[in-house]
């Protein structure tokens, strides 16, 4: 459980894209399935996180803003139970759910709305961390 406590980054438990046959197959059946463990293990990294974790992001109004407003979005939409994220999170766990995928561009959409952004915006955002992503919209939504 050590190994639990900290406030690293996430990361993933697996590689999705070695998975065995057998776990192709299975990966969507509730409780048992890759993805179900995939989800109890990122559920656990976030729970045992602390808030010390939010000294790690930029003291900048207008990061700090937008980490908040995505991060409400984040709970409305239920991706996260306990939602104390670490600057250099990767967006593909962020916004991964393992049984909602039009969850996710609904997300997106919202933000885009948020913030006047076009929704091309997001095309690379799977490839950022959220400090990144964060950043990139504090920038690109001039937020005053």
């Amino acid at each position: 459980m050590s190994e639990l406590n900290n406030n690293k980054p996430l990361f993933w438990p697996i590689d999705w894209d070695d998975l065995t046959e057998a776990q192709r197959f299975f990966q969507n059946v509730p409780f048992f399935g890759i993805k179900a463990f995939v989800k109890r293990f990122l559920d656990k990294r976030m729970k045992c996180r602390t808030k010390e974790i939010l000294y790690l992001w930029p003291d900048i109004q207008q990061v700090i803003y937008t980490r908040d407003i995505i991060i409400r979005f984040l709970i409305d939409y239920s991706f996260w139970e306990y939602p104390l994220f670490h600057p250099d999170d990767p967006c593909n766990i962020v916004f991964w759910k393992p049984d909602e995928n039009l969850e996710i561009a609904e997300i997106l959409t919202r933000i885009s709305h948020q913030f006047s952004l076009p929704i091309h915006f997001f095309d690379d955002f799977n490839h950022k961390t959220l400090l990144q992503l964060v950043e990139d919209i504090a920038s690109g939504a001039n937020i005053q």
